[in-house]
């Protein structure tokens, strides 16, 4: 889905519980214009056999992109995980 995000320094999290038993990425893409995109990789999140919930701050990736809209990615590394699960993703701004 894509996203229109504050850009007036308003914070804006990204907040998701996952459950995996490897390492992955969250990132943001910004639509710059119908034909260009910025993708970023902001965190690196580590294995948790548990479920856990995490915040992400994404202020300043939206405040330096003056995008149309936004989306969110995920990308794992390892073809050798089991399982990734994510659940509940949400971006809120204060």
């Amino acid at each position: 889905d894509d996203y229109s995000l504050p850009i007036n320094n308003t914070p804006v999290m990204l907040e998701i519980d996952y459950k995996s038993d490897n390492k992955f990425e969250a990132g943001m893409i910004a639509n710059i214009s119908i034909n260009q995109q910025y993708k970023e990789s902001l965190v690196t999140i580590l294995p948790s056999g548990e479920w856990n919930k995490i915040y992400i701050n994404i202020t300043s990736f939206v405040n330096a992109h003056n995008a149309l809209n936004y989306k969110v990615f995920f990308y794992s590394h390892s073809s050798s995980a089991k399982y990734l699960y994510i659940d509940n993703i949400k971006l809120v701004s204060f």
